[in-house]
């Protein structure tokens, strides 16, 4: 089956997003075909197995703060999990930025459970995590972006933050893999979870 074929992907608009929005959205497809190949793979992997269109309108095809297409490769595969296993408690928030008091460094993604996860769940952990989407140029690096790297690494550490990686082969060669380890790698981090976080704060009522 060639991938980059949108026939069925028209059909699945058809069938799914005109009947919910009484249109046919040019752009979704749009969309999906600017997918990398792998992304697209992934879409028909989980209409294969779960026959299940809602996950797409959560997840969506939109990856704009994404820098590469290993970075849409995991993040597309960590939303599906979360959204399909996680009742989608997780958020990672994309392209984030960390001041560390030395310097202000750009990460691939950032999970903080004191950021907008605190609103609906309570745990017994306060933990921050970085992961990083290390590409073709990440294993070819000078000594001097290395060292660049290495001082990074040990800033963020410093401030608080722990950090995992993935290589673009992993990433590749096994998506969902590489997600639910990074699930799993927040959730035994974050010890005991329960409802009920500040998102009370948004229903209380004027007197």
């Amino acid at each position: 089956m060639r991938y980059t074929e949108n026939a069925r992907w028209v059909v699945v608009l058809r069938d799914r997003f005109y009947i919910k929005h009484k249109k046919v959205s040019a752009m979704e497809a749009e969309d999906f075909n600017k997918l990398p190949r792998k992304c697209q793979e992934m879409f028909f992997q989980v209409l294969n197995c779960t026959r299940d269109y809602s996950v797409f309108d959560i997840v969506g095809f939109y990856n704009d703060f994404c820098e590469s297409p290993i970075e849409q490769i995991f993040s597309m595969a960590f939303n599906i999990i979360n959204f399909l296993y996680y009742n989608d408690i997780l958020r990672l928030d994309e392209q984030a930025e960390i001041n560390t008091g030395k310097k202000t460094y750009r990460v691939d993604f950032l999970f903080d459970s004191q950021g907008e996860f605190s609103d609906f769940y309570t745990c017994q952990n306060n933990f921050k995590l970085v992961i990083e989407c290390d590409g073709h140029e990440f294993h070819h690096a000078t000594k001097e972006q290395v060292k660049r790297d290495n001082e990074r690494q040990m800033n963020l550490k410093k401030a608080g933050y722990d950090i995992i990686r993935f290589s673009g082969t992993q990433l590749y060669e096994d998506p969902w893999k590489c997600a639910e380890d990074a699930i799993e790698y927040i959730l035994s981090n974050l010890g005991g979870i329960k409802n009920g976080g500040g998102i009370d704060k948004f229903f209380k009522k004027d007197k």
